[in-house]
């Protein structure tokens, strides 16, 4: 297990994610991991032919062609947008495999914990920052994603580490001081630790809204507690 060594967090952000994703890649990817063939025809027959337009109060702009991203509200976008991303980390990992952190429990490298868009990164050095930070923006890039250098941020436990690091592809990230946190998961992440562990400020707004939204039933008294259970 490694000791001693100082830690690197990526706070990685993708640029509208479900908005990017490259359909040729989410079918390959959807392949790959054993979806039929048929299945495949029939989900990607839901995009063909896809089109948008804008209105205004000055009337409809021209109709456009829409040639890539998932479908926001649709049930199955997380699960294609996740597909699509892991066929892509999954290349990523084995170019990069012996990065990382070695927990000694048998398990891979510790380099990539992630829900979804919502990815951490973990490095041992500015260096590997810097090679892991190459390798994946060039996979994310085959499948139409991109990073967001704008919000994806670096912390470290390194002393006086630089204020950023800029990777080959242009790409200039800030990194955090040591003191300053960062929100993943309604978590705060600092290097030297924080005394606001938990931020429950978006959880308990997220609560409020989902109660006004069914507030009519759950203040309904004849309704059968059975009923809300399943609702």
């Amino acid at each position: 297990m490694d000791v001693g060594i100082p830690v690197w967090v990526v706070s990685l952000n993708l640029s509208k994610a479900f908005d990017h994703v490259h359909w040729p890649a989410l079918w390959k990817s959807l392949l790959e991991q054993g979806i039929s063939e048929h299945m495949i025809w029939k989900i990607s027959k839901l995009y063909d032919g896809q089109f948008g337009e804008v209105i205004g109060s000055t009337g409809r702009s021209r109709k456009f062609n829409i040639t890539g991203g998932v479908r926001q509200g649709c049930v199955l976008s997380p699960r294609l947008f996740c597909a699509v991303l892991h066929f892509a980390m999954r290349k990523w990992r084995m170019k990069v495999g012996d990065l990382g952190f070695d927990l000694s429990d048998g398990m891979p490298q510790l380099i990539d914990p992630r829900f979804a868009d919502d990815i951490l990164l973990f490095a041992r050095s500015a260096m590997e920052v810097r090679k892991l930070l190459d390798s994946l923006v060039a996979e994310l890039s085959e499948v139409g994603l991109l990073l967001n250098a704008y919000k994806t941020v670096v912390l470290t436990s390194q002393s006086q580490p630089p204020s950023t690091i800029t990777i080959d592809h242009g790409v200039t990230l800030a990194v955090l001081p040591g003191n300053v946190a960062q929100k993943w998961f309604g978590c705060m992440l600092a290097a030297y630790g924080s005394e606001k562990k938990l931020d429950l400020q978006f959880p308990l707004q997220q609560a409020a809204k989902a109660y006004h939204a069914n507030k009519w039933i759950l203040e309904d008294r004849t309704v059968p507690i059975s009923q809300l259970m399943g609702a």
